[in-house]
């Protein structure tokens, strides 16, 4: 892999939910596949599994990764809505369930995109990142191995080539969970480097880096984007179809969140 710094003049200030729309159709005008991720605070693109401090002493970051997804094929069983039965699918469901892994999480939908990264409030006032942000990222159509992204969820690959890809690319996942159907998800694989740091931003690699974009929500615009995209039909019941969802739902129509004001009398 080949590396560069960001380039800034692919970040795009967005002020409402009309912003993202009219930026999308002028960007992106004729028929392609574009995948979105929001996050509601301006990070690299890096999968959780960077950010992991090993806890065994002599350890390393690659073979602590291997030990976590064995230990979630063995003990996950009980509480799959069904078995996984490749190596892609069980780092999809490891990933879509918390377990630190390579992957990211993508969505075909840009509105869930921007739930997520409006979701919460942005972070303290004196953080110098209190922005949310959602990526678009403009995929090559085609397998790894012809000069496409992709690798499919239904190939069963042995667990070596899931951890030493020449190249980052995009895993289609087989869905084997409800939240990934009803969040559109899809996620990119980041290959590693054989050492420290072992992995770098997806926006640094020459091969992505000319694809992406990245749309920057201020903190202050985060509620009334919320409001915009409720209206919509996108909100907390929509993203998390289940009873997780359905109590965010509930408390977010009843509770103001931080950066939320009461409206006055006669205005709600």
């Amino acid at each position: 892999m080949t590396h560069e710094a960001w380039d800034p003049q692919r970040t795009v200030t967005i002020e409402s939910l009309s912003d993202i729309t009219s930026w999308i159709e002028r960007t992106y005008p004729g028929p392609s596949t574009v995948f979105f991720r929001g996050q509601g605070a301006d990070r690299p693109l890096l999968p959780s599994l960077a950010r992991l401090r090993p806890r065994r002493a002599g350890l390393d970051l690659l073979a602590t990764e291997q030990k976590l997804l064995r230990a979630f094929q063995r003990r996950s069983l009980p509480f799959l809505e069904m078995r996984p039965e490749t190596i892609w699918d069980w780092l999809a469901v490891a990933q879509h369930h918390g377990l630190p892994t390579r992957l990211l999480d993508w969505s075909v939908n840009a509105l869930s995109a921007v739930w997520f990264a409006v979701e919460r409030p942005a972070k303290a006032a004196d953080d110098p990142k209190r922005r949310g942000v959602v990526w678009a990222f403009a995929t090559r159509e085609g397998p790894v191995e012809e000069g496409g992204d992709f690798v499919s969820g239904t190939r069963n690959d042995e667990p070596s080539r899931a951890f030493s890809l020449g190249r980052s690319c995009v895993l289609v996942p087989r869905y084997v969970s409800k939240r990934i159907v009803a969040q559109g998800g899809y996620f990119t694989v980041q290959a590693s480097l054989p050492k420290v740091p072992y992995f770098v931003g997806l926006e640094q690699e020459m091969a992505f880096a000319d694809r992406l974009w990245k749309l920057v929500i201020p903190a202050e615009r985060f509620p009334a984007i919320r409001h915009q995209l409720t209206r919509m039909g996108t909100n907390a019941m929509s993203i998390y179809p289940d009873l997780v969802g359905l109590c965010r739902d509930i408390k977010w129509r009843y509770a103001l969140a931080d950066d939320e004001v009461a409206a006055e009398p006669g205005q709600a």
